[in-house]
């Protein structure tokens, strides 16, 4: 009879190991759904990233109707967020906008045409600031902001190794065909104009700032 001892202990030390499991992660597992959730507040007019989301389990009851779900963040990447968003709230693509969705008065958004360019970075991602110079003479032509990086297919590039800093942008969605810039109309014109002057290719756009700060 010691063997049925025994059966009986191991049967009670199960249950008690499934009774645990079920308190502590099966319930959750089958009960609650994960949502996408912002990890902590977001400002409105903050360009995100990985680390400003989270991943939430919440009752299907509580999601709200176009809450993403945490597959759909990298989407968000780049992006400005269009208001506040406290921390733990659950995210919707209607939250967030490019890098021009917030236009600064007396400017707007204008490309810069593939056979302008001389020669710009990969890495260039929506809302970084950019510096323009002409080739060959290296003169600069000022400081703008990135509004879009678009493939062939005139479809955003984003990071898809879900990057944390500049330095780790190499795998992007795609190849980047064009860049749209925020400028006034005179800043553009005078682009224009110096392009006119030293043909086509001339620009070069390089990223502002040091790469390699605390490095």
């Amino acid at each position: 009879m010691k063997w049925k001892s025994i059966a009986g202990i191991v049967l009670v030390i199960l249950s008690v190991a499934a009774m645990y499991y079920w308190e502590t992660r099966g319930r959750d597992s089958f009960l609650l759904v994960p949502v996408l959730a912002a990890s902590d507040d977001i400002e409105a007019g903050t360009i995100v990233g990985e680390e400003d989301f989270t991943v939430l389990r919440v009752p299907p009851e509580t999601v709200a109707a176009a809450t993403l779900t945490p597959s759909e963040a990298v989407y968000l990447y780049g992006q400005r967020a269009g208001r506040h968003i406290r921390r733990n709230q659950q995210v919707a693509k209607e939250d967030f906008g490019s890098a021009a969705a917030q236009v600064p008065e007396g400017k707007s958004v204008y490309v810069l045409p593939q056979s302008w360019i001389y020669s710009r970075s990969s890495s260039l991602r929506a809302g970084d600031r950019v510096l323009i110079y002409s080739m060959p003479e290296k003169k600069p032509l000022g400081a703008y902001t990135l509004a879009f990086v678009r493939d062939n297919a005139e479809q955003e590039v984003f990071d898809t190794n879900l990057p944390s800093g500049v330095l780790e942008r190499t795998a992007p969605s795609s190849i980047i065909s064009s860049l749209e810039i925020l400028c006034t109309e005179q800043e553009y014109f005078a682009l224009f104009d110096e392009v006119q002057l030293a043909g086509p290719g001339s620009l070069l756009v390089v990223m502002e700032g040091n790469l390699w700060a605390g490095s």
